[in-house]
């Protein structure tokens, strides 16, 4: 807030929030393949709300940790719908196809990895008809016809 010609913290909030992201792989509008976040659990139960520094305001943070909640189930919706899908670019000619999530475990952590395999973008098909040499590579690359691009539904939780 602006006060007697200066900034002034009003209150501070402390949001502890307990969700998880899921990863979806679908296509963009051109058929490029994409990673889609999904957030889960995210509603205001799964929030813990704190109030801090809340002197110059006439409520208490018990009050403001009450009413709070009630702003973040409007909030939440608006949040989870601004996020979209994250477009894999093509690579010199060669676009990701059949993306898989799996768990690598070495000798010092353990993580997870996205996989894919290369196929056959629309910039090498485009050369191919063009050079010989690369309508050879295309051919080798290109995903055959019926084959889904992306395995059904894998998720992280």
């Amino acid at each position: 807030a602006f006060l007697f010609e200066r900034y002034t913290r009003g209150f501070t909030v402390k949001l502890d929030i307990d969700m998880g992201i899921n990863l979806e792989f679908t296509t963009d509008a051109d058929g490029n393949p994409a990673v889609m976040p999904i957030l889960v659990g995210l509603d205001a139960d799964n929030i813990g709300v704190e109030v801090l520094n809340e002197e110059f305001l006439r409520e208490d943070a018990s009050q403001l940790e009450a009413v709070l909640p009630s702003l973040l189930d409007l909030l939440l919706p608006q949040l989870t719908g601004a996020l979209g899908s994250i477009g894999l670019p093509q690579i010199a000619g060669f676009q990701l196809d059949q993306l898989n999530v799996q768990r690598v475990t070495t000798s010092e952590d353990d993580f997870l990895a996205i996989g894919a395999t290369l196929g056959a973008g629309t910039m090498m098909m485009t050369l191919g008809q063009q050079y010989p040499s690369v309508a050879q590579l295309a051919a080798k690359y290109a995903v055959a016809e019926g084959t889904p691009t992306t395995p059904s539904a894998p998720r992280l939780v």
